[in-house]
């Protein structure tokens, strides 16, 4: 088995220099050597990942719409095998991903990691910078969204809805502390029941 690999290796290898692109890819130098601090965009990479996984096989069973919502995560929870699992994971995977994203863009910048030679991984960083700011964008159009008829309401006024759209918007952006309580309890609020 391993010969019929070994010779599909080096057939490729011979078009493409593999063995030249493995060991430019893994056997960096590293100034100073391993530390521990060089793991974040490992750790980041791997969390993303296992976000991906628990996403699909959230997304056989998770209905989003208003009125299935609820009874669909309340269904993984309780009926799907080991779906509180999976729930959970991607629920405190993404939180967790979150602390993940500003210790390793902290560590980055205060390192200086983003210089030559390093210059279109800092590119691609960046990149992925702008996908997650384009999703925290979305959140704080939805808080806006979510205030924009109290501000009518001459009783409330314009602060108290800036106030309570900053509050959403912070909600929504740091760890998603409302899904968390959700998920925790598995009892919806009587008020916000669409029935």
């Amino acid at each position: 088995m391993f010969s019929v690999l070994d010779k599909v290796y080096d057939w490729i290898d011979e078009r493409i220099d593999l063995k030249t692109l493995q060991a430019k890819l893994l056997n960096e130098p590293m100034a100073g050597g391993a530390r521990f601090a060089y793991v974040f965009g490992s750790i980041l990479l791997f969390i993303f990942a296992l976000q991906v996984v628990t996403g699909i096989l959230l997304m056989f069973y998770y209905a989003p719409t208003a009125d299935h919502a609820w009874e669909s995560t309340k269904y993984i929870m309780e009926e799907v095998e080991y779906g509180w699992f999976i729930l959970s994971y991607h629920l405190w995977g993404s939180s967790a991903m979150v602390m993940i994203v500003a210790m390793h863009m902290s560590q980055v910048y205060l390192w200086g990691a983003y210089k030559k030679p390093r210059e279109m991984v800092w590119l691609v960083g960046l990149v992925l910078l702008g996908i997650v700011l384009g999703w925290l964008i979305s959140v704080a159009v939805g808080a806006i969204a979510a205030t924009a008829d109290a501000e009518l309401n001459p009783a409330i006024g314009i602060d108290s809805v800036l106030m309570a759209t900053l509050f959403s918007a912070a909600v929504g952006l740091f760890f998603g502390l409302y899904p968390a309580n959700r998920a925790a309890n598995l009892e919806p609020v009587e008020a916000l029941r669409y029935e």
